[in-house]
């Protein structure tokens, strides 16, 4: 009813929009997504796949992300309001953790962080603001996926996971295949890319392929046809960073009992990747960049790996961005410089300067000794409150989120994972599927003769009034 309602009254704008002036046809979409916003699935989604939509495919603040910003700000309200008024307090107690790091992380940003670069360091707000955000992103996806799993399926939350990282995927080999100069090439190279691309968003979706295809009690071949795809899409780029994610494999080995990859599981995985990437990978590489590109590439890997980093040009460049975290560290080592500075680039004439450079040593020089002892704080709370086993059984999800954060460890060798949007993204996937996958296996109890003819009806503040008093039948 409300929905029909809502629909009619859409209906009228829209008519008397294209009547009076098209201009106010502009209305539509934001009473569309102003409505959508006040249901927990579809803030989950307006967060994640808006986030490859708006984020790097271009500089500055344009209207696409003040406008996505402004609806993550609701939504992030809105999810925060529905876990304490109507969320089950005994739920909440299992992913205490995540939300203790979440709340601590936004509490350093919006606190201490803010003082520092504005008040104390003059830093322009716009600037503060553009990289606190990265870190706020983080908090709020945080939330954002606690919330959703009250009201969406494990089934559901699994799809989108895999459906956003068949998006990162898309977005981060044609963003690197354009930089490359390989495929349809732009001529201002901030502004080549029409979706984010980003390897730290693939470390989910490619943990949970492995994790559920080789972990269930039978080999699931169509989850496990999914990793190389995923694997493939880093790799055709030539980039050699995306060998880093085979690292997952070992992150999600261990005890069948606690549904993770046995090891003899794991061996045969690794050979069926070898295998697909050796067949597949020439020829995609010939389709959508250059073959002999990417067998170059992986030539000069094997040559980096045998001759170090000096021999390896981008090599040099992360350890000369090292030496520049370095020196920053050294001039303030306790709060490091801030928030919203620029670094000195490492390749001079080649890329404009960021607020981020490709090196570990990043978090030091921007955050100092406190301020990265309660980042690894945070991210450790929020990550072990989702890669433990809560109130109810071991989950594939659990041991997925701990492949997700290995790699991302790993990644640290290539540069500071967190400071790309696409750990939030992965973060607040990561929230919606252990969440969905725990309060399925903790609410649904196995059927037997004692609980044949019972149903589900969901979370209580969800029910229908009259189901509500009637309760399970």
């Amino acid at each position: 009813m409300k929905f029909g309602m809502f629909t009619m009254a859409l209906t009228v704008v829209s008519v008397s929009a294209a009547v009076l002036s098209p201009e106010f046809l502009l209305v539509v979409p934001v009473v569309g997504v102003a409505y959508g916003l006040t249901k927990s699935w579809f803030r989950l989604l307006f967060f994640v796949v808006g986030a490859f939509l708006v984020f790097q495919t271009g500089d500055g603040l344009s209207v696409a992300k003040l406008g996505y910003l402004a609806g993550v700000m609701l939504a992030g309200a809105a999810s925060a309001y529905a876990l304490v008024k109507h969320a089950d307090r005994d739920y909440l107690a299992r992913v205490r953790s995540a939300l203790y790091g979440a709340a601590l992380l936004a509490f350093w940003i919006l606190g201490p962080m803010l003082v520092q670069g504005v008040i104390i360091n003059g830093t322009p707000l716009e600037m503060w603001a553009r990289d606190a955000l990265t870190y706020l992103l983080i908090s709020t996806g945080v939330i954002i996926g606690v919330d959703a799993s009250n009201t969406v399926t494990l089934f559901w939350a699994r799809g989108i996971t895999i459906s956003v990282g068949l998006l990162a995927a898309i977005g981060f080999a044609t963003a690197w295949i354009q930089r490359r100069g390989l495929g349809e090439s732009i001529s201002d190279p901030t502004e080549q890319s029409t979706l984010l691309g980003s390897m730290v968003a693939l470390t989910l979706p490619l943990a949970l392929c492995l994790t559920i295809g080789l972990g269930s009690k039978r080999i699931s071949v169509p989850w496990l046809l999914l990793a190389p795809v995923f694997l493939i899409a880093v790799l055709v780029t030539g980039t050699r960073t995306g060998f880093v994610l085979t690292v997952i494999l070992v992150g999600v080995v261990g005890l069948a009992s606690q549904r993770r990859v046995t090891p003899g599981r794991a061996i045969l995985g690794a050979a069926i990747g070898a295998a697909s990437l050796s067949a597949v990978l020439p020829a995609a590489g010939a389709m959508f960049s250059s073959e002999e590109f990417v067998q170059q590439r992986i030539d000069m890997m094997i040559s980096t790996v045998r001759d170090g980093f000096g021999s390896d040009a981008s090599g040099l460049i992360r350890e000369r961005a090292t030496n520049f975290c370095v020196d920053i560290f050294a001039d303030s080592p306790l709060l490091g410089q801030g928030l919203g500075k620029y670094f000195p680039n490492p390749n001079p004439g080649r890329y404009a300067v960021n607020f981020t450079l490709d090196s570990w040593a990043v978090y030091p020089a921007k955050f100092g000794i406190i301020g990265t002892v309660v980042l690894a704080v945070s991210l450790v709370l929020i990550w072990r409150g989702l890669a433990l086993r809560g109130n109810g059984k071991w989950l594939h999800e659990n041991t997925a989120v701990r492949g997700a954060a290995l790699a991302c460890i790993a990644l640290l060798l290539f540069g500071a994972p967190t400071e790309d949007k696409g750990f939030a993204v992965a973060v607040a996937l990561a929230a919606v599927l252990v969440c969905a996958g725990d309060r399925s296996s903790f609410q649904q109890p196995e059927l037997d003769s004692s609980t044949l003819g019972t149903v589900w009806l969901g979370p209580p503040h969800k029910r229908r009034p009259s189901i509500q008093a009637a309760g399970p039948t």
